[in-house]
């Protein structure tokens, strides 16, 4: 997933390498979305308490939710957030800036600042200007 959805977000220019701990916990949430399902699916959702009276003996027995089953939901709340943020849900995208609207609203022209100053310095140059000017 780390690769796959990183190329994705480079290619769509929401990606930074600013944001590379945000996509490892939005991986993290992941792992521990299918290791949980994987357990449950195995183990069940349940699991059988004994019910101990008074005297310690076993008086009967109760059912209730494993704690993977929390687990699970906690995992499933991470990776929704964190795809919000990385805009991969349908309601989320057109809210996330690309890397190039965030240099419309900083009052750039909307270039990438590495191609802009490659332009720069290409026009300086074919105007008689250069590095020993």
């Amino acid at each position: 997933m780390w690769y796959d959805l990183g190329e994705k977000l480079i290619r769509d220019r929401v990606l930074a390498d600013t944001h590379l701990h945000s996509l490892e916990l939005l991986c993290d949430a992941w792992y521990r979305l299918l290791v949980l399902r994987e357990d449950l699916s195995t183990n069940g959702y349940t699991q059988v308490i004994p019910i101990v009276g008074g005297s310690g003996e076993v008086v009967g027995e109760r059912e209730r939710a494993r704690p993977q089953v929390a687990l699970l939901k906690d995992a499933l709340a991470d990776y929704k957030r964190w795809n919000s943020e990385f805009g991969l849900t349908p309601a989320s995208s057109p809210r996330v800036q690309t890397i190039q609207d965030e240099g419309k609203e900083r009052g750039g022209k909307g270039k990438d600042p590495a191609q802009a100053l490659m332009e720069e310095l290409e026009k300086g140059m074919g105007q008689g200007g250069g590095a020993a000017n």
